[in-house]
């Protein structure tokens, strides 16, 4: 009995194991890897402002406190 749990543990950690997927790679160095780019729209921000589902990436570069308000 104790022989048929641990080679049903050593299966299922080599199932783990070798499990990597990758989209657009040889070799995918983590369980998803993917290659490629995001497209999306960058804005910066200075003050406030309210954003908008349109704005994916957004950055804040201004000097004192901003409210960033999400719309819906």
């Amino acid at each position: 009995m104790k022989k048929i749990i641990i080679l049903l543990g050593a299966l299922l950690c080599s199932d783990i194991l070798f499990s990597q997927i990758g989209i657009n790679t040889a070799s995918p160095g983590s369980i998803l890897t993917v290659n490629g780019s995001f497209l999306s729209n960058y804005r910066e921000v200075i003050t406030n402002v309210a954003l908008s589902i349109s704005d994916s990436y957004v950055a804040y570069e201004g000097s004192s406190d901003a409210t960033l308000t999400l719309a819906r």
